[in-house]
């Protein structure tokens, strides 16, 4: 097992979550919510590389911009499954006779840099796992 505990904190404005975020200790981590209430992603990004606390966000462009790892569902691969979607609805078919489908793609994205920044070493069998890895 990995021994982890979670502490769920709900916030309802954007100081407390800071208030929150500013509690954390050393060896804790993050799980980013996928909403963007209150921009809690964002906030959690710029807290992350101030900060050193590692987080995981939940798609790859909070990878992209600097968070240490994401894992979610590809927006492009959604869009193209929305897109089909749309497109039996406007040749015809009814929307309530469609199939209801979930995430065809989940991506894990990890940025080395970052890693780099929080003096922490990926596993290379992490590494080959991974849809994209920022440099």
């Amino acid at each position: 097992m990995l021994k982890l505990d979670v502490v769920v904190q709900g916030v309802r404005t954007r100081e407390e979550l800071v208030t929150q975020l500013k509690m954390l200790r050393p060896g804790d981590g993050l799980l980013s919510p996928p909403g963007l209430t209150l921009n809690i992603p964002g906030v959690i990004l710029d807290l992350e590389l101030m900060s050193k606390w590692p987080a995981l966000f939940y798609g790859t462009f909070w990878a992209q911009a600097g968070a240490l790892v994401s894992y979610g569902s590809d927006p492009y691969a959604e869009g193209v499954q929305a897109a089909r979607l749309v497109a039996r609805i406007l040749r015809g078919e009814r929307p309530q006779d469609l199939p209801v489908e979930g995430t065809n793609r989940i991506e894990l994205a990890i940025n080395l840099k970052t890693a780099r920044s929080l003096g922490i070493t990926i596993p290379r069998e992490i590494l080959v796992r991974a849809d994209r890895v920022i440099e």
